[in-house]
């Protein structure tokens, strides 16, 4: 499936799930980067890490706005 885009804003994870605070702070994640990462642990590449849900999230998240539209 083709995304429309690449990189994405992100919230570090501090700010996340405070909503009492406005974030002081974004950061840019890049969808390609994020593939590149399961990718790796898929084919064995890399060690399983906490931070693979992280990446697999960000993917979903945007397969999931291209397929609602």
């Amino acid at each position: 499936m083709d995304v429309a885009a690449d990189y994405f804003w992100a919230v570090p994870p501090d700010a996340l799930y405070d909503v009492g605070q406005k974030p002081q702070e974004l950061t840019i994640g890049q969808l390609s980067e994020c593939e590149q990462h399961v990718r790796q642990l898929l084919e064995g590449e890399r060690p399983p890490l906490a931070y693979h849900l992280v990446w697999l999230s960000d993917l979903l998240r945007a397969v999931g706005y291209t397929v609602a539209g």
